[in-house]
């Protein structure tokens, strides 16, 4: 990672090389971390370095067919009545406007 930054001197206020470079330290400390995890291990296999963030299953979805129509209608009359508001409050607006 620092290769690619090797001649940023300042992030967001911080100094990335001389004395206080912590930021760039921390760089090279991710860099042989992520150099180690990427070495082929004893069996020539490369170690797992991630996993799933969540379950099996997450994306499924327990809403019936019924359920997503009506909450589909219901958006859609949602969306109908705030387009009428923004509609009478234009009208009201060109109104107001016109007569003064």
């Amino acid at each position: 990672m620092t290769s690619h930054f090797c001649h940023l001197r300042m992030l967001d206020g911080e100094r990335m090389s001389g004395q206080g470079s912590e930021v760039y330290t921390v760089m090279r400390q991710l860099d042989r971390t992520v150099a180690k995890l990427e070495e082929p291990s004893a069996d020539h296999t490369r170690k797992k370095i991630s996993s799933a963030w969540i379950t099996e299953g997450f994306w499924e979805s327990n809403v019936t067919q019924d359920e997503k129509s009506a909450n589909i209608e219901e958006a859609e009359n949602k969306l109908r009545d705030l387009i009428l508001d923004c509609r009478q409050l234009g009208n009201s607006a060109l109104h107001r406007i016109q007569k003064s």
